[in-house]
């Protein structure tokens, strides 16, 4: 306070030009935020031309949005229905002991298409492959579960239910042997009981929600992937610690 005095008798017009900064640097930002956005928007754009050039998704196309607060984030569907900017943040653990191996944070609303990019850093980090795993249902792609079958790595996913109410169990013409082996597993007993030990997995996002990991307060993916890492390394700690003493 006793600074602020001084400097207003020194210089009556410092706080003016304090303000006009500020206020000239927050126009700044923000003009920087919406031109990332633009960008942002336009890669949207691409992407979706892509795949609708592929024959689409099936889903009605919506106008594509992008954030001014966190040009990299995306809009997507959150538990409640709502729409809201987000980050898809994937987790690869050890099911029985619930050690996190790998973490990676993505802006793509689908988890389709992300289970061998996972699967290729947990190799960089343990330097092996697992020889079972266990995905949640929206990771099913055809192509991921080939990549993993010829690298003998055995995909626990449940099959997405098909709209024409064809048993998704059954084999297809046109399924490749790592697809057809996934598709017998699963629908075997034994397949089914594998998979059971996949919900053990919710334990570590459960606790990070207790940890109060419920709404990112970062912006960037750089930044959010540090959070995530953060809980991770915490998460590893306070488990090994239990491992220890178990």
């Amino acid at each position: 306070v006793e600074e602020l005095k001084r400097e207003v008798d020194a210089d009556p017009e410092a706080s003016n030009r304090r303000i006009r900064a500020a206020k000239e640097r927050a126009a700044r930002e923000r003009s920087e935020r919406v031109q990332a956005a633009q960008a942002a928007l336009a890669e949207i754009k691409r992407k979706r031309k892509q795949l609708d050039d592929k024959g689409g998704n099936g889903k009605k196309p919506k106008e594509p949005r992008a954030s001014t607060t966190d040009p990299q984030a995306r809009v997507m569907k959150m538990a409640d229905a709502g729409f809201r900017p987000a980050y898809n943040v994937q987790v690869a653990s050890a099911a029985g002991e619930l050690i996190v191996v790998a973490i990676d944070v993505d802006n793509s609303g689908s988890d389709r298409g992300l289970m061998r990019p996972m699967l290729e850093r947990t190799r960089a980090r343990l330097k092996r492959l697992p020889r079972r795993y266990l995905a949640d249902g929206g990771f099913c792609s055809g192509e991921d579960i080939e990549w993993a079958h010829g690298e003998g790595i055995e995909v626990y996913c449940p099959p997405p239910k098909s709209r024409s109410g064809v048993d998704p169990f059954l084999p297809r013409s046109n399924d490749g042997p790592g697809v057809a082996a996934w598709r017998a597993r699963m629908a075997s007993e034994a397949g089914k009981a594998q998979y059971q030990a996949r919900t053990i997995c919710e334990c570590i996002h459960a606790r990070w929600r207790n940890w109060d990991l419920r709404q990112l307060t970062v912006r960037g993916i750089a930044k959010v992937r540090a959070v995530v890492l953060w809980y991770a390394l915490t998460n590893n700690i306070l488990q090994g610690h239990r491992l220890v003493k178990a």
